[in-house]
């Protein structure tokens, strides 16, 4: 079973995490389901929703 890493605020904050286990930035897709389990947004969206 996979285990949280941590919480990003922003891209490069998340890539910063996927680094501390070994991740090069160039290679991770931020799609990847399998890789990042999107909690509130998605790859491509950041801050709150708007209503």
């Amino acid at each position: 079973m996979a285990r949280p890493l941590g919480t990003a605020h922003n891209v490069m904050e998340l890539l910063d995490l996927l680094e501390t286990v070994g991740l090069e930035r160039e290679h991770v897709r931020l799609d990847d389901a399998a890789l990042i389990d999107w909690r509130g947004g998605g790859a491509w969206e950041w801050g709150p929703r708007k209503p």
